[in-house]
């Protein structure tokens, strides 16, 4: 299912754990609750996208777009998040242990807080706030 393009889809509650997702267009979407353990999504292009409270946990973000998406209680433990870009999105509550932040984009970003950035595991030089 990679490249897949879905903008503004309702996934709320959608289960796809382990499914590869790379590359695909998910702007706007609802994935309000979505069960995404797992699931690779390298380069999807998550821009606007509602994933409040989703379950993102061991969830491959790599070099994904995020900007301004909605991750307010999202478990993104053990998510790798390599060069993603999460400037503006919304962070308040989001679980990050163990997660790898290698060189991602966090300017703007809303309601992280220095808990979260301690929990991840990796936070190096290229990783900017």
């Amino acid at each position: 299912m990679s490249d897949t393009f879905m903008t503004d889809a309702n996934g709320r509650a959608v289960y796809l754990p382990t499914i590869d997702l790379s590359g695909a267009m998910l702007m706007g979407a609802d994935l309000y609750d979505a069960m995404l353990i797992g699931t690779i999504l390298e380069e999807a292009d998550l821009r606007g996208a509602f994933l409040r409270d989703a379950n993102l946990k061991g969830a491959d973000l790599s070099f994904s777009d995020l900007r301004w998406a909605d991750l307010r209680g999202a478990a993104l433990e053990q998510g790798k998040l390599h060069w993603a870009n999460l400037a503006g999105a919304d962070l308040r509550g989001a679980h990050l242990d163990g997660a790898d932040l290698t060189g991602a984009n966090l300017h703007g970003v809303r309601g992280m807080t220095e808990k979260q950035i301690r929990a991840a595991a990796v936070v190096d030089s290229a990783t900017q706030f």
